[in-house]
């Protein structure tokens, strides 16, 4: 926030497209992850966003649990590292209802299916390993380590992760986050890619044949491992159209262009974007109307 008017006059004259991660963004990383609430402060700031630009959540979670969490049916949800996208709802009745949002796209369809078989495993390899609990977030499953007292657990979460993976090498792969081990399926898609696919979608890529090039800055803000993928992404957009603003409380290395050091920092942030739209300096989209339109 001390070189916020550096951003400013990156982001001036542009539209700006938001992307969120969810846990240690706009929620505070807790040890029961159940409990990740985000605030009313939070919520109405990602809904002031999303009504001037548009706007997705990019979780680990399922998009059904970020769902219940952000409870914003105004939002695009990329749940599952983006493996589960989905836009808004359009019908009237009941918005809110998480059903009533399109399915956008599956890059593995298939994963579901498997990864029940992985949740049972794992959840069965983790019982005697004290504090480690597994979720699972429909297209991959997630090991947390977070409440284990000593390394050695955390090597055995590690292990028995390890273990189911190599049972099926061609269709599952191991990664790793803040405290968590991850089994996903292996295809070639994650946080970044989502993004891609999102701008694309909307009509906001640096596509010239769409709009003038230079005329969107598409922003991610993440705080995990898993969100440097998105962070490099959006460093590989030609004329400066990505920009990356990394979580963390002590410096590290990342591909993000900026850093913020805790989800009330993003809170400022993001109520900052919002008034640039609103004075002006930046470029303003109707997105219920859009929403509308497709």
């Amino acid at each position: 926030m001390e070189h916020f008017e550096s951003f400013e006059q990156m982001a001036r004259g542009k539209l700006l497209a938001v992307f969120l991660d969810y846990d240690g963004t706009i929620s505070e990383i807790v040890n029961q992850p159940e409990r990740a609430f985000m605030t009313s402060e939070m919520r109405d700031a990602v809904r002031r966003v999303a009504s001037l630009y548009p706007t997705a959540i990019i979780s680990g979670r399922s998009r059904e649990k970020v769902y219940d969490f952000v409870k914003l049916p105004e939002l695009y949800y990329a749940g599952s590292h983006g493996l589960d996208i989905v836009a808004p709802a359009t019908a009237t009745s009941d918005d809110s209802a998480p059903g009533n949002q399109r399915e956008m796209h599956q890059p593995a369809p298939w994963a579901p299916a498997v990864m029940d078989d992985v949740f049972q495993r794992a959840s069965l390899a983790i019982a005697t390993i004290p504090g480690a609990t597994v979720d699972h977030n429909k297209f991959c499953v997630s090991v947390h380590y977070r409440n284990c007292e000593n390394r050695e657990d955390w090597t055995r979460c590690k292990e028995a992760v390890d273990a189911i993976v190599a049972a099926d090498p061609d269709r599952l792969k191991r990664c790793e986050g803040r405290k968590v081990f991850e089994v996903k399926p292996r295809v070639a898609w994650d946080k970044g890619k989502a993004l891609s696919y999102l701008l694309g979608q909307l009509g906001l890529d640096e596509d010239p044949k769409n709009k003038e090039p230079g005329s969107v800055l598409s922003l991610y803000f993440g705080d995990d491992h898993t969100d440097e993928d998105a962070f490099h992404e959006l460093r590989s957009f030609p004329n400066g159209a990505g920009c990356g603003i990394i979580v963390s409380s002590v410096p590290k290395p990342s591909g993000a262009a900026f850093s913020v050091k805790n989800p009330g920092e993003v809170l400022t942030f993001l109520n900052s974007i919002a008034d640039l739209a609103e004075r002006g300096v930046t470029r303003r989209l109707d997105t219920a109307a859009t929403i509308k339109a497709e």
